[in-house]
């Protein structure tokens, strides 16, 4: 039986890795190359534990899991994975940084695409064939996207846009928006753009960055991007700090939001757009008993103040 990797530590959005006093930098290596070339490149190690420690490195292709971004990771050697040429071990002294060199030579005749791995330091030794034991040890990677020439379908677009509760009538703000991406060509993509919120006058009132993580998609999969317009109320959720969180970030009437992206080498452009209202009716209720108070109280000493004006002027009259 293989060995058994109790604990793995990979931070793909971040620009540094860090895992058992062990940082990686950076965190995601993007290479261009032709078919039959090769590519070389290098990474940060930095061994911030009180002692020596041998790494020792492996390779492995990785793909989508689920729309989060997450990859899974497939211990196959082909593809990237076996193009891929790194030190076999490392030892790294206590507080020093080394750069550890990595070599990937891309087969004549191999497609146009984008291919994806992640290059691994372990703990622990690799497994060796037959081995019947579990050990525990920890690693961490490296994220490298290799795209492999320039003649790379691009096919994406918009799956869905709406709110995160899929509804379209809100008391207040914040409103998360959820889009969801296909990419169907060649190589992964990077949607950039916003979503433009605009007033039933068509004026903008906000823009909202669409991909603020900078996440990519994975040829064949589909990634849900949630993104937020306005704050969360922290404060308790009694009707007067409530009505006070309404007014402070007062939204009211009906909006258009209008998702905007565009992607691929070519900047293709993909748009959707939704309709939602919102209505602070715990403000809007304390707005109209004001104004009945007013206009009640106001009738009351108008019509007193009419008694003593006839008052007056009949005792003049006498």
């Amino acid at each position: 039986m293989k060995k058994i990797i109790l604990l793995i530590a990979l931070a793909i959005l971040l620009p540094v890795s860090q895992v058992a006093a062990l940082t990686v930098s950076p965190a995601r290596i993007e290479l261009s190359a032709e078919p039959g070339s090769n590519v070389s490149d290098k990474f940060l190690a930095v061994n911030e534990q009180s002692s020596a420690q041998t790494y020792y490195l492996s390779v492995e292709n990785f793909t989508s899991q689920g729309e989060g971004g997450t990859p899974a990771f497939v211990a196959e050697k082909q593809g990237l994975a076996a193009w891929t040429e790194t030190p076999k071990e490392i030892v790294i002294q206590s507080g020093q940084e080394t750069n550890i060199p990595f070599n990937i030579n891309i087969p004549a005749g191999t497609e146009d695409g984008g291919y994806f791995a992640a290059i691994f330091l372990n703990t622990s030794p690799p497994a060796t064939e037959g081995e019947n034991q579990v050990s525990v040890g920890a690693k961490i990677g490296v994220l490298v996207f290799l795209r492999v020439g320039n003649d790379i379908k691009e096919d994406a677009g918009i799956i869905s846009f709406k709110t995160a509760s899929d509804k379209k009538f809100f008391d207040s703000l914040p409103i998360s928006f959820v889009h969801r991406f296909r990419n169907s060509g060649g190589d992964r993509i990077k949607p950039q753009g916003e979503i433009r919120v605009t007033n039933i006058f068509g004026s903008k009132t906000i823009n909202i960055d669409a991909n603020p993580q900078q996440g990519n998609i994975l040829p064949g999969s589909i990634r849900k991007y949630e993104v937020k317009w306005g704050e969360a109320d922290s404060s308790s959720k009694s009707f007067w700090n409530s009505a006070k969180y309404q007014f402070k970030h007062w939204a009211c009437g009906r909006y258009t939001a209008t998702l905007v992206l565009t992607y691929g080498a070519a900047n293709q452009a993909a748009s959707s757009q939704m309709t939602l209202w919102i209505i602070p009716w715990l403000l809007l209720s304390l707005i109209v008993a004001a104004l009945l108070i007013l206009i009640v109280g106001g009738g009351l000493l108008l019509k007193r103040y009419n008694a003593w004006v006839i008052k007056q002027a009949r005792a003049s009259l006498r």
